[in-house]
């Protein structure tokens, strides 16, 4: 059976038409920001707590409730010392925030680290390290 050429393109016009119903995204409403003051206040909050030596999944247990992925703290290194730097960037969804840590390592030593944490805000408020 052969199908004309017009016939085709309306074939294929018809299939990419119907593909692409409801990709709009007059139906999607993308999340919201993280708030800044939020993303500040709990991130100070976590680094408080890992120098006070509670752990990242006590942190969690707290209100609000706060997840932290940092590999020092969870491998239970002392934070000494941490300052926020300048230049936080909202990045999506989240706020990253440089910040210099001084940390105590397992064998005794001090070491200054610059990192980048990765803070959301909504709807659950996640702490993540970047290095």
């Amino acid at each position: 059976m052969a199908i004309d050429r017009g016939r085709l393109h309306s074939i294929v016009a018809a299939a990419a038409l119907v593909g692409c119903l409801g990709c709009s995204g007059t139906n999607h409403t993308p999340p919201p920001a993280a708030d800044p003051a939020a993303a500040r206040a709990a991130l100070e909050k976590a680094l408080g707590c890992w120098q006070m030596r509670i752990t990242p999944a006590q942190l969690q247990e707290s209100e609000p409730a706060i997840t932290v992925a940092d590999e020092d703290w969870s491998e239970g290194r002392r934070l000494l010392e941490y300052q926020l730097l300048a230049d936080e960037q909202a990045w999506g969804t989240s706020i990253r925030w440089p910040v210099r840590l001084k940390l105590v390592l397992s064998d005794g030593r001090e070491q200054s680290l610059d990192v980048l944490y990765v803070i959301s805000t909504n709807p659950i408020i996640h702490i993540s390290r970047r290095d």
